[in-house]
């Protein structure tokens, strides 16, 4: 009878425990989530990581971890504004409420924190330095990334209007040559280290020149043009030509063209072309037979007008020898009578004083001489006495 107290009150005790464990809520979990998006980042992105305690409306304090380690943070939420390296690890966290109970620790969180990968620009086409009109591809790749990268480029630090990984241009001109760069963009979260600039170098195409090489036959002929297209370089080159747009069955240097209603109207063009870069030279400037033709017919003109003018000039200078020639003759023959008349002169002024004195007058002149004195000064006599002159 004694035993039977006892053995109650060990029941009793048993039910009270029973029934206070049926009084006592169970211990919540902590639970562990990435607020920002990924858990693999990139260096100087930002991550947030919140902690909750489920099922529980109590002011709890909260204790974070990483890699087992506690960190110096009590708030719910655990953010990191500009991640390194070191950030990488296994974070966890737990609640603890006023010192009187604390949870179990949350699940892990991984985070991964990746360098900045390099932007690596690589030349598609085989060569750097091209000449005008042909195709350069260039290739942007981020190194060390799967993810859909986007892309930026740059010429001489210039931005340029593309996205894609790969850069083209379809027709190289000058002003394509410079120093070009790209730069990877991961969804505006962090943009990739600038890759090593790359040089593009544009060559201008050796000159094609179309000259007329019609020889003065030609010409006169008026019926063949001669056409030579010559590139200004060292180099050996074969020839193409074309006439109005349309490629010709002509490869050497010298083309000849029959000047016909439909040829002189037509536009001649001319390149040079090889088997070693630079593949072909630039395209000449047209050549119409039409004008040529015209200026022809003027050159004929002129040409016609000078010969006569020659012409006229020679027979000019035979004139006018000859006429000289005449002149002088004259001018000679009157200096020689001129020359004779004087000499005669001489002679016959010296002839009759010679006679006179050599032949003396008789006595019958010489009375006759007298009477005639004697008359002609009875006569001056009758003037000086009457004034007058009288009759005998």
């Amino acid at each position: 009878m004694e035993m039977f107290p006892i053995i109650l009150l060990t029941v009793s005790l048993q039910y009270v425990q029973v029934k206070s464990q049926d009084a006592i809520d169970a211990i919540p979990t902590a639970k562990l989530t990435l607020v920002s998006e990924w858990s693999e980042v990139y260096q100087s992105e930002k991550v947030s990581l919140q902690c909750e305690i489920q099922g529980s409306s109590e002011a709890w304090s909260y204790k974070w971890y990483k890699n087992g380690a506690t960190l110096q943070e009590s708030k719910p939420q655990f953010n990191i504004q500009s991640t390194t390296k070191i950030d990488s690890g296994d974070y966890s966290c737990q609640g603890s409420l006023q010192g009187r109970v604390t949870t179990e620790h949350s699940t892990v969180v991984t985070l991964t924190v990746k360098a900045i990968p390099t932007a690596k620009l690589t030349l598609v086409s085989k060569w750097s330095e091209v000449y005008q009109s042909e195709k350069v591809s260039l290739q942007c790749e981020i190194q060390g990334s799967s993810e859909a990268w986007t892309y930026k480029w740059y010429k001489n630090r210039g931005s340029l209007q593309e996205s894609e990984s790969q850069f083209n241009i379809q027709s190289a001109t000058k002003i394509d040559s410079g120093d070009y760069t790209c730069q990877g963009s991961l969804q505006d979260r962090v943009d990739a280290e600038l890759s090593t600039a790359l040089t593009v170098t544009v060559h201008a195409r050796p000159p094609a020149v179309l000259t007329l090489e019609t020889e003065w036959g030609d010409i006169l002929a008026g019926n063949i043009l001669t056409l030579k297209c010559k590139i200004t370089d060292k180099r050996e080159w074969n020839y193409t030509w074309y006439e109005n747009g349309q490629e010709l069955n002509e490869s050497l240097e010298i083309y000849k063209v029959t000047a016909t209603e439909e040829t002189i109207k037509s536009e001649f063009k001319c390149k040079g072309i090889r088997t070693e870069r630079p593949l072909y030279s630039a395209l000449s400037e047209e050549f119409m037979a039409n004008n040529i033709v015209l200026k022809r017919k003027i050159l004929l003109a002129i040409s016609g007008c000078l010969v006569c003018c020659i012409i006229i000039l020679i027979i000019g200078c035979f004139i006018l020898k000859f006429t000289r020639k005449s002149e002088k003759k004259d001018t000679y023959r009157v200096t020689e009578d001129l020359f004779f008349s004087v000499a005669d002169s001489k002679n016959q002024t010296a002839a009759p004083l010679k006679e006179y004195m050599e032949n003396k007058p008789t006595d019958s002149e010489m009375k006759e001489c007298d009477e005639k004195e004697e008359l002609f000064s009875n006569c001056i006599s009758a003037v000086h006495v009457d004034g007058v002159i009288k009759g005998p």
